[in-house]
């Protein structure tokens, strides 16, 4: 640290370190409008939204309130739940107030700013406060070590020579991540193009009109299901081109079974991707064992718990880990000969697919579920095997260059967020402005090292 920068207590250049209260505490109910009434969620990439504020209290509540009313130019920092967000607060959104697990910061405006010390909290004291973290329900840490929180202060116009050359590298890094989500989402916009077309003949019209090469029973015949589908194609359903069954319900029993088998959960199961780092093991009897025990190619379906993104998350089973069971809420299809694990994946994962699946999850009660019957409804198009296979085969060709590019958008967003953090280290290392930006601060007519502007503070509080 340069000699004309000091460390110091957060609490030392602050006129204020407080935290909010819940109104009903204290007797009052939330209303749907009024006062706005700011949460930990209420703040995003920095900002408060007002689309994210979903309370509000009374004018009576507010200035009962009076320590955690808001004023343009604080500082909020969350201190329980989601640690570390943070937001200045601007005149749009008052008259506020806000609750415990956000803290208001007001700064010596003398010595420094809300911007400065936002960045710094965004930075290594983050992390820090991070680490202080508290274990329970809720991650949390108290006013004291928040207040007792180390912070860097250079002279005036260095802070804001800092702070605005920040502001414009974040700049130029948000619009390179802009464009970098922009290329991802035409990427997903490609994806379903690809699915769309295989599943309207377009990618392989060469096998248009052939048959189907497998019998045709009475229990095909009557779910055809009338929809534009190329010719030789037929509409069936799930439960006629696989066997559709459930899993295992985890029971305290269970554990007793001297038989414990790993146990394949909905958290393992994602689109067409199985997260395997966390397997658990439950006990299975003799007797169910043959029902449950996952083979190769089996397909896996989330049955979903009302969510729509979770609803119908559909893999394929490699047989990545021996004698691997599945639970309730995993339903697996396994697919006959006459129809392809691989096929059934791909339709599952388009528009149309997850259009029927949704529509199949629908309920009068306005929930969203899967069950063994509803999967085995799904409706799908069934073509020759052989197709089948070329369908495959072209999606797979053209979904690889899009995989690859996805990848190294990924990559790249992850690298732009290190460079955000490795802006913030330099900042405060004071390895970010340069040699000519340093001089020109110097000659500002407010520049006065720190330590003096310091104790300037010390004799007006004396």
């Amino acid at each position: 640290m340069r000699a004309d920068w000091v460390e110091v207590e957060l609490e030392s250049i602050c006129t204020r370190i407080t935290k909010g209260g819940t109104p009903t505490t204290y007797g009052f109910s939330f209303k749907k409008e009024g006062i706005n009434f700011i949460k930990v969620e209420s703040i995003s990439n920095g900002v408060i939204n007002p689309n994210y504020i979903t309370d509000f209290i009374s004018e009576e509540a507010h200035a009962y309130q009076i320590k955690s009313q808001l004023s343009t130019g604080d500082l909020l920092f969350s201190i329980a739940g989601t640690i570390g967000r943070t937001c200045i607060v601007n005149e749009a959104i008052l008259p506020a107030n806000t609750n415990q697990a956000l803290s208001i910061i007001r700064v010596y405006e003398k010595i420094t700013s809300a911007k400065f010390i936002k960045f710094q909290l965004d930075s290594f004291v983050s992390q820090i406060t991070k680490n202080k973290a508290r274990g329970g329900a809720m991650n949390n840490i108290s006013l004291g070590d928040l207040k007792k929180l180390k912070t860097i202060i250079p002279p005036i116009p260095e802070q804001r020579a800092i702070v605005a050359k920040i502001e414009q590298l974040f700049s130029e890094l948000d619009n390179g991540i802009a464009n970098l989500k922009a290329a991802q989402s035409k990427l997903g916009v490609y994806r379903q193009a690809v699915l769309k077309q295989a599943f309207e003949g377009e990618l392989t019209r060469e096998w248009g009109g052939k048959s189907l090469g497998i019998a045709h029973t009475p229990e095909i015949e009557q779910l055809v299901f009338e929809d534009k589908i190329p010719d030789g194609w037929i509409w069936t359903n799930l439960g006629s081109v696989c066997n559709v069954s459930g899993g295992l319900t985890k029971n305290s029993k269970r554990q007793d079974l001297s038989s414990q088998y790993p146990f394949l959960r909905v958290a393992n199961v994602y689109s067409n991707k199985l997260i395997l780092d966390e397997i658990h093991y439950i006990g299975v009897k003799e007797s169910e064992l043959n029902r449950v025990l996952l083979k190769e190619n089996d397909l896996l379906i989330v049955e979903g718990n009302g969510s729509i993104d979770q609803i119908g998350r559909v893999a394929i089973w490699r047989n990545e880990i021996k004698n691997c069971v599945h639970q309730n809420h995993l339903i697996k299809a396994r697919p006959l000969d006459y129809i392809g694990p691989k096929y059934v994946l791909y339709f599952l994962t388009s528009k149309k697919g997850r259009d029927l699946i949704i529509q199949e999850a629908s309920s009068t009660s306005g929930l969203h579920t899967l069950s063994l019957s509803k999967v085995s409804n799904l409706k799908i198009p069934l073509c020759p095997v052989e197709e089948q296979n070329q369908i495959v085969q072209e999606i797979e060709a053209r979904l690889s260059v899009c995989d690859k590019l996805a990848e190294i958008i990924q990559t790249s967003l992850q690298q732009a967020e290190a460079l955000r953090q490795s802006i913030l280290k330099k900042a405060f290392e004071g390895r970010l402005l340069t040699s000519t930006e340093l001089q020109a601060c110097r000659k500002e007519p407010d520049w006065t090292p720190a330590q003096q502007l310091l104790e300037q503070i010390k004799k007006n509080a004396n």
